[in-house]
């Protein structure tokens, strides 16, 4: 499954109006109306037996909002021999189901019941049969590390490719904290109580796809996954990254490539959407309701790998520095008056052998998670 994706909706009237630069302003009647539409993001990992589901609801772009989650709904996944497995709501608008024993001849839907009593289904999908990766690699350039990935398929049976990745990085404070302060007292930090060393996930936010229909052989060749730039935070200390893969239908493909040329357009996935992307989700009371999202079903591959800065070329081997981040000085006298609430203690300041005061700064300068890491080092780290 995708990771979850905000959806807004604006309609082509609107983009046109912009376009023709008319100086006085217009409400088109298409935003004056109803925009709260069904978004189902859905996903049938046949490799892990796993079903995700996200549910949304779209608003307009004058809504400066987030897209509200869709909660309290029953869904099920049905197969095609009337077969039912129900999904658990884990919060958020997200639905689960681990432990399904995929059957490669049967099709499967999902059936959505919501909390008001509508129900949608998505059409019937064939479980796709994703073939391998052949190369996750990476290459120096000017502008800072390219990512790439590379596939093949003997059968040219896939043909419509799409992935997905999560990066995953080390980085650090800018100081290093060993002092707590509290009530008065300075103390040395004890154990879980450092905070400057920190790992952080970024899940992809492009729509990666590609088709290899207008070629003799299905075969992917470095399709660019991602450009880290130059000084980037992901490069000072260890990165890594985990793409998956998974083979789609021509449909799917159609549906993506519509929903990444009307979103992108306009500078992010999480952008306001200019159209209808609608894909393969339907009111089965009002079948002309406008329904946004899709359901796939496929097996998946991910490979990973690491690059440590010690790997970089020089160019792009860029330490942190100090930034907006700066020291500043207190005597030990007048450690009662310390700021703890927005600052830290960095190091003590010592004359003689003698301690006089210490140097300090911001939190945000000391404490990596402010930066949204976590002190909890990855398993595969």
């Amino acid at each position: 499954m995708r990771h979850p994706k905000t959806y807004r909706l604006i309609f082509y009237s609107a983009v046109a109006f912009l376009v023709t630069q008319c100086v006085e302003p217009y409400a088109p009647p298409e935003i004056k109306g109803n925009s709260n539409f069904l978004v189902v993001d859905g996903f049938l990992n046949a490799t892990d037996g796993t079903v995700n589901v996200k549910l949304s609801r779209s608003i307009p772009l004058a809504d400066p909002g987030v897209s509200p989650a869709e909660t309290n709904a029953s869904i099920t996944l049905e197969d095609s021999e009337g077969d039912n497995q129900e999904l658990a709501e884990q919060g958020q608008g997200t639905y689960a189901l681990s432990g399904v024993t995929i059957d490669f001849t049967r099709k499967y839907r999902l059936n959505i019941v919501t909390a008001s009593n509508e129900q949608y289904v998505s059409e019937f999908v064939e479980v796709r049969i994703t073939p391998p990766i052949d190369t996750l690699g990476w290459e120096p350039t000017d502008q800072g590390v390219k990512v790439y990935i590379s596939a093949h398929d003997n059968t040219n049976s896939t043909r419509y490719y799409q992935w997905d990745y999560t990066e995953t990085y080390e980085y650090n404070a800018v100081y290093f904290s060993p002092y707590t302060y509290k009530d008065g007292v300075v103390t040395a930090r004890g154990a879980g109580e450092y905070f400057y060393t920190c790992w952080k996930d970024v899940p992809s936010p492009h729509i990666l796809i590609t088709s290899t229909r207008q070629l003799a052989e299905d075969i992917v060749n470095e399709f660019p996954v991602t450009l880290i730039p130059k000084g980037s935070q992901k490069l000072f200390q260890r990165y890594s990254i985990l793409v998956k893969q998974r083979d789609i239908t021509e449909e799917a493909y159609e549906f993506y490539e519509q929903l990444k040329n009307t979103t992108e357009e306009l500078g992010g996935l999480f952008d306001p959407q200019p159209g209808q992307v609608t894909g393969n989700i339907s009111s089965v009371d009002h079948p002309n309701e406008v329904v946004l999202g899709f359901f796939n079903a496929s097996t998946v591959h991910e490979k990973r790998f690491f690059i440590k800065r010690s790997d970089l070329p020089t160019h792009l081997a860029i330490q942190q520095t100090e930034g907006d981040c700066f020291l500043q000085y207190i005597d030990v006298g007048a450690v009662g008056a310390f700021p703890a609430a927005t600052h830290d203690l960095v190091e003590g300041v010592y004359v003689n052998l003698t301690l006089v005061g210490y140097h300090y700064s911001l939190k945000a300068c000391t404490d990596c998670r402010l930066q949204g890491g976590t002190i909890e080092q990855p398993d595969f780290w």
